[in-house]
């Protein structure tokens, strides 16, 4: 039972990760990058992603949905499966969110398109 409640905490609780590289003898550069799930600014963001996406073709789907929050903007990353015969591409899907989800906030979309075969 303790097990069991342990779990549900986790997995109701937002999850932050930190990405970090350090200077090396090669000259790569430290970066940091910040990924926020489970926040409402990301799931109200998320819903209203797959709104768009459903007005385009309601046969394609989002998933891997996250945010990456910086100074001047925050990056959407997410990926779209898009089913055999169905054309859309990451350019449409992009044009689309842009012109229907209005924000005082910046943001870039960073789409992968999946093709769905079967």
């Amino acid at each position: 039972m303790i097990i069991q409640n342990m779990f549900e905490e986790d997995i109701n609780r937002p999850i932050n990760g930190v990405i970090k590289v350090d200077q090396d003898e090669l000259g790569v550069i430290e970066q940091e990058v910040k990924v926020t799930v489970g926040d409402p600014e990301t799931d109200l963001l998320k819903n209203e992603v797959q709104d768009v996406v459903r007005s385009m073709n309601e046969d394609v789907t989002i998933h891997d949905f996250r945010l990456v929050k910086g100074n001047t903007h925050t990056n959407v990353l997410f990926d779209v499966v898009v089913p055999y015969g169905v054309k859309l591409g990451a350019r449409e899907i992009r044009r689309e969110l842009n012109e229907k989800i209005k924000s005082d906030k910046t943001y870039y979309y960073i789409i992968n398109v999946d093709n769905k075969y079967v």
